[in-house]
């Protein structure tokens, strides 16, 4: 994928700003992953937050969606992986061959360890072979116990 380098530069009274930020040409369009109905709202080092939950409910699973969105050419998902299991678990189909149009559903879930009040987090991984997304993308999953 190509970068962009942007600097932006102000004067406020005396002050000088300057700020650059390294921004990406373009989301990745190959592979998307969507969580319910928004698309492709995932996608190299992007997060998602789960709806809190409360101290004592101990289960949560969030469905996510990879779609091919190539006309023409299958790509393979190898392995979906998560940073922190338990307890935040990869579960469902997290491997496969997507066909053009295709798609693979996974799960990132606990089901059954016992969580105390706080913010679990983990980094999904998904390898893949897709030109724009070579070797895997990531995101960060987010779930709060209060």
């Amino acid at each position: 994928m190509k970068m962009k380098w942007y600097t932006v530069a102000a004067a406020i009274g005396a002050v000088a700003i300057l700020a650059s930020c390294n921004a990406a040409a373009s989301i990745p369009t190959t592979l998307q992953v969507t969580q319910g109905n928004v698309t492709n709202i995932i996608y190299n080092n992007g997060s998602y937050t789960y709806p809190s939950q409360a101290v004592g409910v101990n289960t949560f699973s969030a469905s996510f969606t990879i779609k091919n969105t190539s006309s023409t050419t299958a790509y393979s998902v190898t392995a979906i992986t998560s940073s922190n299991n338990p307890p935040c678990a990869v579960g469902g189909t997290t491997s496969g061959s997507l066909n053009p149009g295709g798609t693979l559903t996974f799960l990132i879930e606990n089901t059954g360890s016992t969580l105390s009040a706080g913010t679990y987090s983990t980094t999904v991984s998904i390898t893949n072979n897709a030109p724009d997304t070579t070797p895997y993308f990531k995101f960060a999953f987010n779930v709060t116990l209060k």
